[in-house]
């Protein structure tokens, strides 16, 4: 009975409703439409940094973070060597980084040189599936994949050969010959340009590193657990010989990014959520100066003010959910649209992501936790301007509302 009392007393002021309901659609969609923009585009950004590249979190040499050299390499280590293998733990993948100098009969440019177990490496970021021409390696074949960005600097192609010329472990000369197998395509602008690729056996022997690798990178069943997973790790390594590194302390300056980014549009989503709040405060205020008389006469004739209390708040939450639903309906397929299909950037913006080693794109994310929170915030904040409403029909005096 209140509710469909509620529903009427919301349609006697059309105007007042339509107007207060539009408020808080272009209030939600725009907050909606912002969230899903910036997490989406945040989320790819990690995605080109973490899943093609670093992983979650990797081990290494104590020490070897702050100074990336082959004499602060490590031996292999196996899931093996851990006295309890953690549940979320589904790899450990062996990798050497280096740097060395690639030529031709032409050219001369660096490359960072990435040894690799082929068939595990594709396993943890689809290395295979970067393939944009010619074909994968093999394990333990004695060829090479070059990113385009660098084979184009080189002007190299698949079929050529470059020559790797580098310093090994204990300072030795590094020297490889490799046929070119195929060119890797990667969405990060900086990874697209200086990558090379060889299979862990023969990077291990150019660089003299028989057994030895620089970094191995964690592989986890469920990578939104991996914090717990790496604290548990770095319980069962030796703290004074190892260290265990999690993304975001490997990018800090990605994390700060992240932060200052998310600051700003806080502020900005509390503007928004200023003007819904005045939005619905107003109508609220409205409304209950209008039925002064009407509430007088309802309280006079025997109606608790409990009664019209919840009859009040029905229609402040009947007010916001309108707006609310209509919202959410109209950013839903716009957000589902762009996710499927990022916005390429071009011309200067696109060279200023790429300055960051960023994929130049804007993507949107649909996932539950960028509606259901500006939802949840738009409910608290009509709970918040139902106050107003409540606190009035408390002090109801009957007879002096309807001389009013």
């Amino acid at each position: 009975m209140l509710l469909k009392l509620a529903w009427r007393n919301l349609w006697r002021n059309k105007r007042r409703t339509l107007i207060t309901v539009a408020a808080i659609f272009f209030s939600i969609t725009l907050s909606i439409l912002m969230t899903s923009l910036q997490q989406g585009t945040w989320a790819r950004m990690i995605a080109s940094v973490v899943e093609q590249y670093s992983g979650y979190a990797q081990i290494h040499k104590k020490g070897y973070w702050q100074e990336q050299t082959l004499e602060n390499s490590m031996p292999l280590l196996t899931p093996d060597s851990l006295s309890e293998l953690p549940e979320n733990l589904e790899d450990m993948i062996p990798r050497i980084e280096s740097f060395a100098l690639g030529s031709d009969d032409e050219n001369a440019f660096g490359t960072q040189v990435m040894g690799v177990d082929p068939v595990r490496e594709d396993q943890l970021t689809g290395l295979a599936s970067k393939v944009s021409a010619g074909r994968y390696f093999r394990p333990g074949e004695s060829a090479i994949l070059l990113s385009e960005g660098y084979a184009d600097i080189m002007e190299l192609g698949v079929g050529d050969t470059i020559v790797l010329l580098g310093q090994g472990y204990h300072g030795i000369t590094a020297v490889g010959k490799y046929p070119i197998v195929g060119l890797l395509h990667f969405g990060n602008p900086e990874l697209n340009k200086r990558l090379s690729y060889l299979p862990l056996q023969e990077a291990q022997f150019m660089y003299g590193m028989e057994g030895r690798v620089t970094s191995m990178v964690l592989k986890f069943k469920n990578n939104y657990r991996f914090r717990e997973t790496v604290e548990e790790i770095r319980r069962q390594l030796d703290s004074n010989r190892y260290e265990v590194l999690s993304w975001q302390e490997m990018n800090p300056q990605l994390v700060q990014a992240i932060q200052a980014d998310t600051g700003g549009m806080l502020i900005e989503l509390f503007i928004i959520y200023l003007v819904i709040a005045f939005g619905i405060f107003s109508t609220v205020i409205m409304m209950t100066a209008e039925r002064k008389h009407e509430f007088g006469i309802l309280l006079a004739i025997g109606m608790k003010r409990g009664r019209m209390q919840i009859m009040t708040l029905l229609e402040t939450v009947l007010l916001a959910f309108l707006g609310i639903l209509s919202g959410v309906l109209f950013a839903l397929p716009i957000v589902l649209y762009f996710e499927d299909k990022p916005i390429a950037l071009g011309g200067e913006l696109a060279s200023y992501y790429a300055e960051f080693g960023f994929e130049p794109v804007i993507a949107f994310t649909s996932q539950p936790y960028v509606f259901l929170n500006n939802v949840l915030i738009v409910f608290f904040i009509v709970l918040l301007v139902y106050l107003y409403p409540f606190n009035k029909l408390r002090k109801l005096n009957s007879i002096r509302a309807m001389k009013g």
